[in-house]
């Protein structure tokens, strides 16, 4: 689908983004600072279009979650703090080579 200048696709442009992301992958030729950069400006690409709610209501439906001891606030509270940079890493390691 082309897109015409004079209009926003706002789902479009999600799908996009969504699909950049997990599509990318280490170049053969590119070095792990470069792709490091090229994975975290995508990524704060998805956080915009996401918020920071959604990744926090993911964290709550995550086994590792469940797994921590429910009068433990304090844990559970920085589980959700840290469940972006979290997602980041997993997909990072997934995607370089």
């Amino acid at each position: 689908m082309k897109k015409s200048a004079d209009a926003e696709y706002d789902f479009l442009d999600f799908w996009e983004a969504n699909q950049k992301f997990f599509a990318m992958k280490q170049g053969t030729t590119e070095n792990l600072m470069h792709f490091k950069e090229r994975f975290l400006r995508q990524a704060e690409v998805l956080q915009d279009l996401y918020g920071v709610a959604w990744f926090r209501n993911f964290a709550v439906k995550t086994k590792a979650y469940a797994a921590i001891a429910s009068t433990d606030t304090t844990a559970k509270d920085k589980f959700k703090d840290d469940i972006f940079e979290a997602v980041l890493a997993t997909g990072f390691l997934c995607n370089c080579d």
